[in-house]
């Protein structure tokens, strides 16, 4: 039988990490196998929490929580020791204006070739 899985929303702060960081990744290697490599071990990491492959500048956007700088220095360490990176900037959150879940679901349109009243 499968195991249900229970998301639950918290604050991060309130479970002690304070520290959000977006990271850039930028490869010098833009292969199969570098790539493979490289999600599979982003994937493995817990304290990343987003990923996204990009359009322009930079490669890759990693979201990432941590507890502290402490924290963020291991993350980095080991984030760097996965595959060759050509470059990686950290851009570190000072305050979090919004965060939300809901996707913005576009309201049902109507069928043009629908002929009843509105």
């Amino acid at each position: 039988m499968p195991t249900a899985l229970i998301a639950v929303l918290v604050s991060p702060e309130k479970i002690g990490l304070g520290l959000t960081v977006f990271v850039s990744i930028e490869s010098g290697d833009h292969s199969k196998e570098w790539l493979e490599t490289f999600a599979s071990a982003i994937v493995a990491i817990p304290e990343v929490m987003d990923v996204y492959r990009m359009a322009g500048d930079v490669d890759y956007m990693l979201r990432v929580v941590v507890a502290d700088m402490a924290a963020y220095d291991e993350f980095y360490k080991r984030l760097i020791s996965v595959v060759p990176l050509k470059n990686v900037t950290s851009r570190f959150a000072m305050e979090r204006i919004k965060a939300t879940t809901a996707l913005p679901v576009p309201p049902a349109t109507k069928n043009p070739r629908d002929r009843s009243a509105p």
